[in-house]
């Protein structure tokens, strides 16, 4: 009897996984596990993280980038943050590097992020 032989099994093609990072926001203390690529914005409302201010309460456009409410400031981790869009390079000209809109950052690593940066301090 001829000997046969047995195909070998075809490895499916990879498919990426959830590939975990983590958020710290500095005013509130907490530190919230994300995939990466999240937006940052829906991530703090996800985790009861209050982004805005008084005014900005009643203004935010919902996440589109049009009102600028939701500006935070990046404290480590920028380089694991999407590149600025052109409406953060327009709305900060005159802004710190590390401020960002959360609306629109997605997170692809650890980053640890302060919350109103502009707020009075009491």
């Amino acid at each position: 009897m001829p000997e046969s032989t047995i195909p070998t099994p075809v490895e499916p093609p990879a498919t990426p996984g959830f590939q975990p990072t983590s958020i710290y926001f500095e005013n509130e203390g907490k530190d919230i596990v994300a995939a990466s690529g999240a937006n940052l914005r829906t991530k703090a409302i996800e985790n009861q993280v209050d982004l805005y201010t008084f005014v900005g309460k009643m203004m935010s456009c919902g996440g589109y980038g049009q009102c600028t409410t939701c500006i935070v400031e990046i404290l480590e981790g920028a380089e694991n943050l999407s590149p600025r869009t052109e409406i953060e390079e327009k709305r900060f000209k005159n802004k710190p590097d590390s401020y960002r809109l959360a609306c629109q950052t997605t997170v692809n690593g650890r980053v640890r992020v302060l919350t109103k940066p502009n707020a009075k301090k009491k």
